[in-house]
């Protein structure tokens, strides 16, 4: 019997001091959602933020890969005239041995 009323006891103070109020578990629960909130709210403005430099991105790679278009044309210009240029010059090359010759 004796063995009983301890054990009894020994579990009663077990189970009492394992229980958690509702004002405990409020307690300690409202710090924890007013941070997740402003977690929440920080990690929105960075999503914005991410996909407006996205966009950002995108516009200035497109914008590149036109300046990229133009100055593969005007170098391929320049190379056209360049070569008019050199085919000019031995062309006034030879009239002026040309001429020296007579």
């Amino acid at each position: 019997m004796k063995k009983t009323v301890l054990l009894f006891a020994g579990l009663s103070l077990f189970a009492l001091s394992g229980c958690a109020t509702t004002q405990y578990v409020d307690d300690r629960v409202a710090p924890l959602e007013s941070r997740t909130s402003a977690i929440e709210k920080r990690l929105d403005a960075l999503e914005n933020r991410m996909n407006s430099l996205e966009t950002t991105v995108d516009a200035q790679k497109t914008s590149a890969q036109d300046a990229k278009i133009s100055a593969d044309r005007a170098a391929a210009r320049a190379e056209a005239a360049a070569t008019r240029a050199e085919e000019a010059l031995d062309k006034s090359k030879k009239a002026l041995e040309l001429q020296q010759k007579k």
